[in-house]
């Protein structure tokens, strides 16, 4: 199934479930079996470029990220236990953004999870920090 195929059952299933289109169970199962496919192939594909880039020498926190965004993508929901950081790696800043709906805020994008304990340092660091 092509990409605007998708989209059309997902929204036969989504206009289904509200109860403005009736279907018969044959079209629900069949729309429902091809998502299930789809998600599958996607996933699947989803691993084997983890494992290319892997072989291709990116880095885990880059392999990590990609994965992040593609699971996401796919309307996984994010897994908040991760396994605990290597600490030997040093945390560095990758880059700083705006937030878009917070004027005043920032976002701090950093090459590691950071602990909270070094989330608390570097608030206190930046905390002290005058810019003029």
């Amino acid at each position: 199934m092509s990409a605007p195929d998708l989209t059309a059952a997902r929204k036969i299933v989504d206009e289904h479930r509200k109860g403005r289109v009736l279907v018969s169970c044959e079209v629900a199962y069949r729309v429902v079996e091809s998502l299930v496919a789809t998600q599958a192939a996607l996933k699947a594909q989803v691993e084997c470029t983890a494992r290319l880039a892997k072989k291709l020498g990116f880095t885990d926190a880059d392999i990590r990220d990609f994965t992040s965004q593609a699971r996401l993508a796919l309307g996984e929901v994010p897994a908040i236990h991760e396994a605990p950081r290597d600490l030997s790696v040093p945390l560095r800043v990758r880059g700083v953004g705006r937030v878009a709906d917070e004027p005043r805020a920032l976002l701090l994008a950093l090459n590691e999870r950071p602990t909270d304990d070094e989330i608390r340092a570097l608030h206190d660091h930046l905390s002290e920090v005058v810019i003029a």
